[in-house]
């Protein structure tokens, strides 16, 4: 898998509103659209896309020197 950046963004796979598998749902540019009440988000910011029921949480994502994907999810107590 190759990425345009190094950088992009990872967004959590269900919708906050009604738990629906964002995975089903459609993709467009920026925008994943809910399958199940068809409330859209943007999929790099994880905000919603002309409603009011909350934001998906994203999170940073790159390649490391050896092209594996790294996915962070939080910080560790330690890096506090």
């Amino acid at each position: 898998m190759k990425f345009a950046a190094t950088r992009s963004p990872f967004s959590e796979a269900v919708c906050p509103h009604k738990g629906g598998p964002l995975a089903d749902g459609l993709l467009g540019q920026r925008t994943v659209v809910c399958p199940l009440h068809a409330c859209g988000f943007d999929v790099v910011s994880g905000m919603p896309a002309g409603h009011a029921y909350g934001g998906l949480k994203v999170y940073p994502i790159h390649l490391d020197s050896k092209e594996d994907l790294i996915i962070t999810f939080g910080i560790r107590e330690e890096e506090e």
